[in-house]
This record gives C-alpha cells, sequence and structure tokens, in this order.
C-alpha cells in the first residue's frame, strides 16, 4: 500500500462487534502468518482464519496484505493496534486482580529464576518454604531471560540484574553477592597458583570464562583490557556448564561467592582483584502482590535469602 495514501476509515459497531476476535488480530500481528498465530495461540489454523476474515467484515476493511513473506499489516492494521493492546493489557490486569482475591493459602506459585540459582540457591531454601505452608506447591521456571510478570509468565521473579522500574512492579533487593576469581584444587596443584593479574598473564594460566556475557566484559573492559578472547580455553555463556568444568580442574575462572569455598570444589584466589558485585532482586507484579499465598511466599523468599547473603 502506498504510504502517501490515506488509511481507509475503519468501519466500528459497537453494539455487534466481536471484541474476542482482536486476540487473534495480535497473534496474526506478532507472528506475521496466520499458521504461526495458529501454533501460538492453540487453534486450528482454519479456525483463525476464518476470525481474521470475520474481523475484517466488521470492520469493513482489510487488515493483512499477503506476500511472499507472509502477511504484512495494512494501514488500517496499524489504526487499530493500539487499542488491541490496550485491551490486552486490561484483560490481563482483570485476570491479575480476580486471582489476587482468592485468599486460600494453596496452590501454585510460580517462581522464575536463572538456571544457576535453581540449581544451587533456591533448593535450599524450598524446604523451609514449603514446609510453613503445607498446601503450597513450586513450579520452577529457569532462563535468563526475566519473564512477563503482567501476562502471568510468572507469579514470582528472582533476578540477578536491576529490573525493569515500571509502576506496576513490587521490587525487594535481598542483597549483592560478591564475584570471585577461582579454581579447582586440583588445577591448582598441577598449575600453581597466581599470585596477581600479571602472573596470571606471564604464566598463560588456562582462564574459563564467559563469551558475551555483559557485566563480565565490562569488567574486562575496565581492570583487565589486556585479557581476550585468545586468553580463555573456554569460553561460554551457559553459567551450569562454566561451573562444573571449573570443578573438573579446566582453568581458572569467575563465580559468584556463593559457589566458593569449603565444600564446593573450588577455591577462592586473586581477593585483591576488584571484581563485580551483582545485586538479587526478588520481584512480583502489583496487582498480584496481596494475594495471600504469593505475597507469603514472596515474604518467605525475601526473608530466607536476605539471610544467606
Amino acid at each position: 500500500m502506498d504510504s502517501s495514501e490515506p488509511a481507509p476509515a475503519v468501519r466500528l459497531d459497537a453494539q455487534q462487534f466481536d471484541w474476542a476476535l482482536l486476540r487473534g488480530f495480535l497473534a496474526i500481528y506478532r507472528a506475521g502468518s496466520v499458521a504461526a498465530a495458529a501454533r501460538s495461540q492453540q487453534l486450528q489454523q482454519p479456525t483463525l482464519s476464518r476470525q481474521l476474515i470475520e474481523l475484517e467484515a466488521q470492520l469493513g476493511t482489510r487488515l493483512f496484505e499477503r506476500s511472499r513473506r507472509g502477511l504484512h499489516p495494512t494501514a488500517a492494521a496499524e489504526q487499530i493496534l493500539e487499542h488491541a493492546l490496550q485491551m490486552e493489557e486490561a484483560a490481563s490486569r482483570l485476570s491479575l486482580r480476580l486471582s489476587a482475591r482468592r485468599e486460600q493459602l494453596s496452590g501454585t506459585v510460580r517462581l522464575h529464576t536463572t538456571q544457576l540459582l535453581a540449581g544451587l540457591l533456591v533448593p535450599e531454601v524450598l524446604p523451609g518454604l514449603l514446609a510453613a505452608r503445607p498446601g503450597l506447591q513450586i513450579e520452577l521456571i529457569c532462563g535468563d531471560a526475566p519473564p512477563d510478570l503482567l501476562a502471568r509468565e510468572a507469579d514470582i521473579g528472582l533476578w540477578v540484574a536491576e529490573p525493569p522500574r515500571p509502576l506496576d512492579l513490587v521490587c525487594r533487593r535481598l542483597g549483592e553477592f560478591q564475584i570471585q576469581a577461582c579454581a579447582s584444587p586440583a588445577y591448582l596443584a598441577r598449575h600453581g597458583e597466581p599470585k596477581d593479574l600479571a602472573e596470571l598473564l606471564v604464566q598463560r594460566h588456562r582462564l574459563v570464562g564467559p563469551d558475551k556475557l555483559p557485566e563480565m566484559r565490562r569488567w574486562f573492559e575496565q581492570v583487565a583490557p589486556e585479557l581476550n578472547r585468545a586468553h580463555f580455553v573456554l569460553r561460554t555463556d551457559d553459567k551450569a556448564a562454566l561451573l562444573q568444568a571449573l570443578k573438573a580442574g579446566v582453568g581458572i575462572g569467575f563465580a559468584a561467592s556463593y559457589l566458593v569455598g569449603p565444600g564446593t570444589g573450588l577455591q577462592r584466589i586473586l581477593p585483591a582483584l576488584p571484581l563485580p558485585q551483582l545485586p538479587l532482586w526478588l520481584v512480583t507484579h502489583r496487582e498480584i502482590v496481596s494475594n495471600p499465598l504469593i505475597r507469603s511466599c514472596f515474604d518467605g523468599l525475601a526473608e530466607d535469602l536476605t539471610r544467606r547473603l
């Protein structure tokens, strides 16, 4: 469509318009095809196609143009997109408020955190959390990308980063943990322990570290610009794989303080290095924090994790 042409007026009879059809419209707009949108909505493709045809009939205009690369939104589609997004957000908020009205202290709470925290720190607090709440079930979701709490991808998030700060999030900073240089006792027995950064580089110790992790890359650039990719015998941003490689004696690396020390298989070295400190945040959505079960879990996690940090 020529962008210089005015968009056709969208005809709407509010009494007859089916607002439910906008959900399918948003799915198609985001996916770029009816087939992909149908999969995301767990619908049959013909069903979603009929919904699009019905929506276009009710609006009196075409919403998508077909091409070899998929569907492209028309100017009319762009006109109604903002309204559809507002309705989707309003529906999500209503769902959250209805959920928050449930007064029982039993049910499932979905906790989202990183893979490493889920495997090493969270299990330590779960026994006490579950023992104090007999009707509670935890659904543990792992991933480095923060979830959309408004869309109920999770009820509570445990994040190792500054959370986004819209007004609808309740955020509690639990504390900080220090990144430490470390290695396994077996590696240090074979290769010796460097006394400072210069000795670490001169003796060509085997380094294990992140590939693209922003926090550590910034630290390398500021404190140790002479370090480059060639110094690392293993690079990975998979924190679980990195931790196991360090314990196996692959080389010297960097890990959170709660992962280093007696009984962990890792020994701290180079304590004078000015390594970064990372904050730990507990986050939930303002619309559901009044839910007694979620509030109880939020407060219980905050108390126990703060004490450990």
